[in-house]
């Protein structure tokens, strides 16, 4: 929750977001409810239903298959989407990031959005806990260099938040 409400924080009226899938995007999507004159772009649609009735907040999904367990949206057309628009944030998920090794996620299937995302983004955010830092996985989604902001628990370790600031990476914790 902590690292939702920072995030949410960095939006501005006037905003053009994407929030990626994903329970922490989910807290910062309950935080943007009184954000007025944005617009929220989704594969989620527990992101969509959250933000439904949020007066000053424009709802994109973005479409594509429905991955029932989670309610997130994959796939050609979610690539297409994504890769159609120029957002100002890009918030990610993401089970795993690694100071030499960037942003990685285990699921091939869903590295194509994850980069579509970033690509689409003048900034992009990335929202981990602290579980989920120095953590590596099969698949590189981004390295360091396209992240500009890493947000996460106070917890994580002081080693790997110094080796994120050496890359770069505005880091801030909660």
């Amino acid at each position: 929750m902590r690292i939702g409400q920072m995030a949410a924080s960095l939006v501005e009226d006037g905003d053009h977001v994407i929030l990626d899938s994903g329970t922490t995007t989910l807290h910062i999507a309950k935080n943007l409810t009184k954000h007025t004159n944005i617009t929220v772009v989704t594969n989620d649609i527990n992101i969509a239903a959250e933000l439904r009735d949020a007066p000053g907040v424009k709802v994109t999904v973005t479409g594509g298959e429905l991955y029932p367990s989670s309610y997130m949206l994959n796939g050609m057309f979610t690539d297409y989407v994504l890769r159609s628009l120029h957002v100002s944030k890009a918030f990610i998920g993401t089970p795993a990031i690694h100071p030499k090794h960037g942003l990685m996620h285990p699921e091939a299937q869903l590295v194509l959005a994850k980069q579509g995302m970033i690509s689409s983004a003048q900034e992009v955010i990335v929202v981990a806990d602290d579980t989920k830092i120095g953590k590596l996985s099969l698949y590189k989604v981004a390295p360091n260099s396209a992240i500009h902001t890493l947000i996460t628990g106070k917890e994580a370790p002081d080693y790997d938040i110094k080796q994120f600031e050496d890359a770069g990476i505005n880091v801030i914790t909660v």
